[in-house]
């Protein structure tokens, strides 16, 4: 139960701070559990039935949504230190992985996507069904440890869903293709038996070159799957 409490609203937080390094370093804040975000107010509309809406912990999304919606986009703004400077990928994934909670890093080449609201209703997450085919980094936390050809059910902060007949999408969702490969960094496997992404999702092209699965590219973008490789065994 900790682990869920933790991994639903710390998920939101660590792959928001992750993109954003691709245009400055956000330094990770540490949340505990029991820590409750500042209320978060509406923000204004865009257009007639369009709107901005603020990540709130304590209110569900469909309980927020209006007769004359068509479109919402939930946007969540993270606390985070920004340096002057960004950093080099390969020493913003060192970063990145330096950071607690420990996972896996895998290469899942993605069978099935689709997206839904989280279990509090007050986010959106991706889940995705996928076979792994390669194994960049295990996960000493695992019972049993992620090996090439696993089925792998994993969840992923932000989506698109349609809500009560309007469309609801978080402002930054990731994007997902079937028979594509990612690179996903995988946290152990909760009581359903599905993982939960931190920090990473990236595509890998046919040149195992990463990109961005979302509008703001995280810091690692650009690399290969070999400097991945190399990043890790410099740890």
């Amino acid at each position: 139960m900790m682990f869920e409490r933790y991994g639903e609203r710390e998920a939101v937080r660590m792959e928001r701070s992750a993109r954003g390094m691709g245009l400055f370093f956000a330094a990770l804040v540490a949340v505990a559990c029991s820590t409750t975000p500042p209320p978060r107010t509406q923000l204004p509309r865009i257009e007639p039935g369009v709107r901005l809406l603020a990540f709130s912990p304590e209110r569900k999304i469909r309980e927020q949504l209006l007769p004359t919606d068509k479109l919402v986009i939930v946007a969540y703004d993270a606390d985070v230190t920004v340096l002057d400077s960004p950093p080099a990928p390969k020493d913003a994934l060192r970063l990145l992985l330096s950071e607690p909670p420990p996972v896996a890093l895998a290469v899942v080449q993605v069978t099935q996507s689709a997206s839904s609201l989280t279990d509090a209703g007050t986010w959106i997450e991706t889940h995705l069904q996928g076979t792994v085919q390669q194994v960049l980094r295990p996960l000493a936390a695992d019972e049993r440890p992620l090996q090439v050809g696993d089925v792998v059910d994993v969840r992923v902060s932000g989506g698109e869903v349609v809500v009560d007949g309007v469309m609801v999408r978080t402002d930054d969702r990731p994007e997902f293709k079937q028979s594509q490969r990612y690179l996903l960094s995988l946290g152990p496997r909760d009581a359903s038996g599905r993982r939960r992404n931190f920090f990473v999702a990236m595509a890998v092209d046919e040149s195992d070159r990463l990109s961005s699965v979302r509008s703001v590219p995280p810091a690692p973008v650009g690399l290969s799957l070999s400097d991945v490789r190399e990043v890790i065994r410099g740890r």
